[in-house]
Formats: C-alpha cells, sequence, structure tokens
C-alpha cells in the first residue's frame, strides 16, 4: 500500500510574504506579480498572519474603503492555521473545511517553508473532492448522501502513475481506464 501523502508532497515550495504595514493596494499588486491568492504577513521577519483574496474583496472593496489607505495589518487573519511538512494531507484538508480555509501555510521547525492550497489537494488528491462531498452532506449541504455511488475524478493513477480525468476507485485504488481494464483480466 502506497504511504499516506503529507504536506510535502504537495505543498508549493516557498512562501511570498508582505510587511504587515504595507496597503492593501501593494499587497494585492504582489499578489497579481506573483500570480497568487495570499500572502504572509511578517512583522520583524516573523510570521503574524495571512492575507487572502477575499479578504480583500470583503473587508475593503465591500466595505467602500480605500485600499491605499488600509493596512494589511488591519485586514489579515492573525491566528493563522499552519502545518507540519509531515502532517498528512488528509489532516490538513479536515482542517481547511473545518476552518473554512482555502490554504495552510508549512512550517519545518519554526520557518515557514510553503503552502498547501486546495488547489494542491484537487491536483495531487482526487479523493479530496469526495472528503469535500461528504462533509457538504454532514453539514447539512447538497441532496440526499450518494457515498455508495461509483465516483469517477480526475489525478494521478495509483498503479501506472499517470494523470486520467476518469480515475475510479477498485479495491481501494484509484486506477485509470487501463489499468482497470488490466485488473479485469
Amino acid at each position: 500500500m502506497p504511504k499516506e501523502p503529507t504536506a510535502a508532497d504537495v505543498m508549493t515550495d516557498g512562501v511570498v510574504a508582505v510587511e504587515s504595514d504595507v496597503t492593501v493596494q501593494e499587497a494585492a499588486e504582489k499578489m497579481r506579480q506573483e500570480k497568487i491568492r495570499s500572502l504572509v504577513v511578517v512583522e520583524e521577519g516573523d510570521a503574524v498572519g495571512i492575507i487572502v483574496g477575499r479578504d480583500v474583496l470583503y473587508q475593503v472593496a465591500a466595505e467602500g474603503l480605500d485600499p491605499q489607505e488600509v493596512d494589511v495589518g488591519d485586514v489579515m487573519t492573525s491566528n493563522m492555521v499552519t502545518a507540519s511538512e509531515s502532517d498528512s494531507i488528509e489532516d490538513i484538508a479536515q482542517a481547511m473545511i473545518r476552518k473554512d480555509i482555502s490554504r495552510v501555510p508549512i512550517l519545518r521547525g519554526d520557518s515557514l517553508v510553503g503552502m498547501v492550497t486546495q488547489s494542491n489537494l484537487l491536483r495531487t488528491w482526487p479523493s479530496y473532492i469526495d472528503l469535500l462531498q461528504e462533509e457538504s452532506h454532514a453539514f447539512g449541504g447538497g441532496p440526499e448522501s450518494d457515498l455508495g455511488e461509483e465516483k469517477s475524478s480526475e489525478g494521478v493513477c495509483d498503479s501506472c502513475e499517470n494523470y486520467s480525468e476518469d480515475l475510479e476507485m477498485v479495491e481501494g485504488e484509484m486506477l485509470c481506464p487501463e489499468c482497470r481494464e488490466k485488473n479485469l483480466i
């Protein structure tokens, strides 16, 4: 059986940071330049929070505030959820769902070394979609539970390790059509 993936296996290496006294306008420009949706907020080199696009939208734009007049420190999330490189992606995904967040900074000791986002999880762990659906059903969202149905998703085949848009669970493994066919022989 393959080992359970960890944060180190799926994270985006490196963290882009911004000082807490930078304006939201400057932070948004940095996010655009870097083509990212969040920045870790630092004060004197220590991480003190995170700002995401949703913070800019809800706390600045929707409130009619001038992003050139608002500092990042005024709208950042200061109780940042973090994980270590060795934490399982399932644990990280559960935390993301419980806390309604879309990214988790990853630590090696006390140093920030990367970020796990929902996009990282979706690319590398197709069953994350099933987990999201299960959580939605558990909290009363969506239609009646369809957990017994066969589901198809995209990702990397557990057998041949090729990418497929048609993975299905067979005997505990996510298999592409070719490997499912070989499994029948």
